[in-house]
This record gives structure tokens, C-alpha cells and sequence, in this order.
């Protein structure tokens, strides 16, 4: 079989094309599926082309303690009133304070221009090369041979991203995006003499009056330059003050919240390494994570009803059902104690809107029970035995021991929200 499929005549056909051939031929010799195998045994079956095989790149881990020591840099683009021509603005950062140690904007993005912001930047913070580390993606500019020398030359580590992965550049990407939604940031710049009377300006106050959220709102100049300590002394004796004059304002005595004290590019993996690992609040404060909500706790009938109610808390006393509606303040009755509100009760019959209450009430469980009312939520609130063929916009409540008492809706005194 194997010397019938190397033959002259089948050498350059598919084993379905050289069965079928056969078949027509009135010979079977064995199935497509037997072809194929033989040809694999003798290390004949393999893809016409060269597949292209992509290398593992190595994920990228960095660890800063304090300044000066990981260096975040990257390239973005300014639009231009002028069609297909962009800016580069390259933008230097350290990962540790979020202070922008150097910024350039050129009409080019090549590699003289790369090695030259490179340069120059090291050369001004006047920063032990030997300790430093360069991270950036893997652009061009990033990866030329020039850039590639002259950090060896300096003793400058070199560190890149994966491709394709925005995750492991985040503070660059991130100081970006803050450049770009600034209030003052023009959807386009009128020239190379108008984007750098910009970043004159937004660098500098990005540097020493922008409060950054990633380090517990201090000032990049504030961490940078080693000022955390008196910056937070001055935030805490504030709050000790306000502590002191109104103390039922607090559930304990205040502490203005730290920095991290340790900034990482991808994290290291539980149990991959031997370094240490970080606490649960740095972690978290590093990832941007919202704080953990405390357990749900067991809830009353009353308190299912006002949830789902979008706001609206419903309150029995004796016979009379108070419905507080939180959204409109301006609309209502005033109450007894104090709150504006509309009483629905079966001796005043008083007319209540049943679209105070959210229409998200049909997601609601179809039957609550509270302090003796039978209470049934429909679309979007409607009672027990409600008629077929009535508005949907009415409330019914029905006592166990009474009659039903239907309240109509009157869409023309009612002003309550739509649906």
C-alpha cells in the first residue's frame, strides 16, 4: 500500500483522492482512514506549509520599593487638525510614585529619537543606572538595537511586555488615559509649538497637585521626593481634630490611609517564588479592588419589601399600611413623624400612586408577608384578585379578616415618576 501511494501517479494526491481513483479503477486495496495511518507510521503525513510556531514570552515580574529603582515608559499619539498626521508625545514614569520623570514630543517615532528621550532623562534624575530597570511594550522604538545598546552601555536593565498584552504596561496605559480625559486635554493640537505649550503646563501640575488615587491621594512629587510621612502627619492631626470636636461622627479614631510600600508589575504567584508575600490590603490596594462587602445579613419581611421596592419602605401599624417613598421628597402627604408620606389604609381609603413604588418590583418575590397584610407583587404593583381588565397602575391590600378595598390610580393627580 505505502509503495502504491508513493508511486509517480499518486505521489502528489491525497489518500481520498488516490481511494477514489482506485475505486473507479475496480481495485480496493483499504480505507482512506488506513492510508493515513500507514503514511504516519512512516512519518509521511505532515502540513504542505511551514506553520509559523510563536514563542513563549516570558511574563514580565518587577518589584519597586522606592523611587528611582522601575522606570515605566511608553509612546502614545496626539491627533492633529491635520489629516493622517499625529504626534508622539513619550512619556517616562516611575511605577513607585507615579511621578513622570520625562516627557518629549516629537513628530517621528524611531529609534534615535527613543534612545535620545533615554538619555537624557537618566541623565537629569542623575539615578544609579546599575539599579534601575526599563519596562515598556514591545513597539518598535522599544526593541531597536540603538535603545538596546545604550541601556547595556548604562547598566540599565531591560524589561518588555508580552505581546498583545496591555496588562503588563498598566501605568503607563494608565497615565494616559488620565492625560487624555483632563478636562483642558484639546481633541486635537494645532501643531508640534501647541502640544508642547500643553504638556508644559499639564506635567508639572500632574506631578505636584494631581492626587493620585493609586497612592492613597497624595501628590506624586509627595512620594517621590521621600514627604509621605509629614503629608500624612498633617492629614491625621486634621482628623484628630474633627475627631475631638464631633466624636459620634466616628466609629473609631481616625488614620489617614498609606501608601503601599511595595509596587509590583505582575505579581508573583502564590507559592512560585520564595520572595515574600504581600498583605491582603496591599494586594488589594495594588489592584485597584473595591473593599469586600460584609455579609448579608438575615433580613425581615420589611426589609425584602423595601428592597425591592427600589427605595420605597412599606410599614404596617394596626390596620394602616404607610408607604414612605424615598425618591420623592417633594410629593406627598406629611406624616406624624416627620416624614412626607401617603397613608393607604382601609378606614380613610386614601388614594396612594402605585408608581411611586420602581417598576422593578415584577423581578419581586409574588407573595410578602408583613405584620398580618397579605400582600401580592405584580406588574407593577397589583394586589390579590385584581381584575383582569383594570389598569395596571392601582394597589390593592387585603386584610385576612376584612373585605378586599380596591383604590383605583388617577393618572390626573398623580405626578410621580413614569416607568
Amino acid at each position: 500500500m505505502l509503495g502504491e501511494l508513493n508511486s509517480e501517479r499518486f505521489q502528489d494526491k491525497a489518500p481520498a483522492q488516490v481511494h477514489a481513483t482506485l475505486l473507479e479503477e475496480g481495485t480496493y486495496l483499504c480505507s482512506t482512514r488506513t492510508m493515513y495511518r500507514i503514511l504516519a507510521d512512516n512519518e509521511q503525513v505532515r502540513e504542505r506549509r511551514a506553520q509559523a510556531r510563536h514563542p513563549v514570552y516570558a511574563r514580565p515580574e518587577l518589584i519597586a520599593t522606592a523611587p528611582n529603582q522601575v522606570w515605566s515608559w511608553d509612546i502614545t499619539k496626539l491627533k492633529t487638525f491635520e489629516k493622517f498626521v499625529c504626534l508622539n508625545l513619550y512619556v517616562m514614569l516611575d511605577i513607585f510614585s507615579r511621578y513622570v520623570v520625562g516627557w518629549m514630543v516629537a513628530e517621528k517615532d524611531n529609534a534615535t529619537l527613543a534612545e535620545r528621550f533615554l538619555r537624557e532623562t537618566i541623565k537629569t534624575h542623575s539615578v544609579d543606572p546599575s539599579k534601575l530597570t526599563s519596562h515598556s511594550d514591545r513597539g518598535a522604538s522599544m526593541r531597536a538595537l540603538t535603545v538596546a545598546q545604550l541601556l547595556a552601555q548604562l547598566n540599565v536593565t531591560q524589561s518588555f511586555s508580552r505581546p498583545r498584552v496591555s496588562n503588563d504596561n498598566p501605568f503607563s496605559e494608565s497615565q494616559f488615559k488620565t492625560t487624555k480625559y483632563d478636562c483642558d486635554f484639546p481633541e486635537k493640537f494645532g501643531g508640534i509649538d501647541d502640544a508642547l505649550k500643553f504638556c508644559r503646563e499639564y506635567f508639572p501640575g500632574y506631578n505636584h497637585e494631581h492626587h493620585h488615587s493609586g497612592i492613597t491621594y497624595l501628590t506624586p512629587a509627595t512620594v517621590h521626593f521621600g514627604r509621605v510621612e509629614e503629608v500624612l502627619a498633617t492629614r491625621d492631626a486634621t482628623l484628630m481634630a474633627a475627631y475631638e470636636q464631633h466624636p459620634e461622627r466616628f466609629s473609631k479614631p481616625p488614620r489617614s490611609p498609606r501608601p503601599p510600600s511595595v509596587v509590583y508589575i505582575n505579581a508573583p504567584r502564590t507559592g512560585e517564588t520564595g520572595g515574600p508575600e504581600k498583605p491582603v490590603g496591599e494586594q488589594r490596594a495594588l489592584q485597584g479592588a473595591r473593599p469586600r462587602r460584609r455579609p448579608e445579613r438575615r433580613r425581615s419581611d420589611q426589609q425584602r419589601v423595601r428592597s425591592r421596592s427600589g427605595g420605597a419602605t412599606l410599614k404596617s401599624s394596626g390596620r394602616c399600611l404607610t408607604l414612605v417613598d424615598t425618591y420623592r421628597t417633594k410629593v406627598g402627604l406629611p406624616c406624624t413623624n416627620g416624614t412626607r408620606c401617603r397613608q393607604l389604609c382601609t378606614d380613610c381609603e386614601t388614594s396612594i400612586p402605585a408608581t411611586s413604588i420602581s417598576s422593578r418590583m415584577h423581578d419581586a418575590n409574588p407573595r410578602s408577608q408583613s405584620a398580618g397584610w397579605s400582600i401580592n407583587w405584580k406588574w407593577p404593583l397589583v394586589a390579590l384578585t385584581a381584575p383582569p381588565h383594570w389598569p395596571v397602575a392601582f394597589a390593592h391590600v387585603l386584610d385576612s379578616s376584612e373585605t378586599r378595598a380596591d383604590i383605583p390610580f388617577d393618572p390626573t393627580t398623580d405626578n410621580s415618576r413614569g416607568y
